[in-house]
């Protein structure tokens, strides 16, 4: 169970004789000089603003590299995607152990683990393991059953960072990642046109998708 202590606590711990003032002094000194204290989420309109700033920048990143695929290729978006990840990565660091501010370490950690399918279909491009006219806004628009190498992608790295900062916010990509997929894997089973408009393709799908929702409730 997580405690939240402030100096006015433990001005009320010194008047009902728990802790003496002297002391009471001298650990407040010692927690604020270790940075041991850190900002609480709770709902403030500060705490409000950090998120819709994460949901703006996870936005801009999916608009910007649907636009720009045609525009710029492989390549570029490829080492955009990998400086979108360390970028990322050392932010979230320096929030969590630095700044202690726990929120805006969040949204850096969505933002880390976003970029992934972008490096990953960048990586596909390079490689030649792509074939297709796919562009990468595809991504969001199509059902295929080849963005799911993307997606274990995704939630490898959305694993990763939670295993490595426990930040709640970075399950919205992986969230979204587990949607996606739900509907890739029943295009993966029904891989046959007439099998995937049939009713019984449907029936599959919609099937899928319950049982990945009940999953991630």
């Amino acid at each position: 169970m997580r405690v939240s202590l402030d100096q006015q606590r433990l001005e009320e711990a010194v008047v009902a004789g728990v802790i003496d003032a002297p002391a009471a002094a001298a650990l407040w000194s010692f927690l604020t000089q270790s940075g041991v204290t850190h900002e609480v989420p709770r709902f403030k309109f500060a705490h409000l603003l950090y998120y819709f700033g994460g949901l703006i920048a996870l936005g801009s990143i999916s608009v910007f590299v649907t636009l720009a695929w045609d525009a710029f290729g492989a390549w570029p978006l490829l080492i955009f995607g990998i400086g979108v990840m360390l970028l990322s990565y050392a932010l979230t660091r320096r929030f969590i152990e630095i700044e202690r501010q726990p929120i805006p370490a969040g949204t850096m950690a969505a933002l880390l683990i976003a970029a992934v399918p972008i490096v990953v279909f960048a990586l596909q491009h390079v490689s030649g393991a792509w074939t297709g006219d796919q562009s990468y806004r595809d991504y969001h628009y199509w059902i295929d059953w080849r963005w799911l190498m993307m997606e274990f992608a995704t939630l490898a790295a959305g694993a990763a960072v939670l295993w490595r900062f426990r930040l709640p916010f970075a399950m919205l990509p992986i969230a979204v990642t587990l949607w996606y997929m739900s509907m890739d894997f029943a295009a993966f089973l029904a891989q046959d046109s007439e099998g995937w408009f049939s009713e019984a393709g449907w029936k599959l799908r919609a099937t899928i998708s319950m049982l990945f929702g009940a999953i991630m409730l």
